[in-house]
């Protein structure tokens, strides 16, 4: 499963949260404490991470900072494009000369 959350807010104990209303799911056993999950944020920046409670509809999720990979947003045209690790894409014809 691949929850978006905002790496910046954390709980006390490291913890990330994310709603179930944006999950898209309701609160049922898929989504219980040990699941892992794939971790994401607007940035492209992403990392693994295990649920380790959901209260009222919330998770909090412990990411594993050891599975990071950098994203970095590279805009081509009006359209988004996210590359891990550094690297730059580029659409056809606009190569750098």
């Amino acid at each position: 499963m691949r929850l978006r959350v905002d790496f910046n807010q954390r709980e006390e104990d490291g913890t990330v949260w994310v709603t179930m209303r944006d999950t898209g799911f309701v609160e049922d056993d898929c989504l219980r404490s040990g699941v892992a999950v794939e971790l994401w944020d607007d940035d492209g920046d992403a990392c693994f991470g295990t649920v380790m409670r959901v209260e009222g509809g919330i998770m909090f999720v412990k990411p594993d900072y050891s599975t990071w990979r950098d994203g970095i947003a590279v805009h081509l045209g009006n359209l988004p494009s996210y590359v891990a690790s550094g690297s730059v894409s580029y659409a056809p014809g606009l190569l750098p000369a």
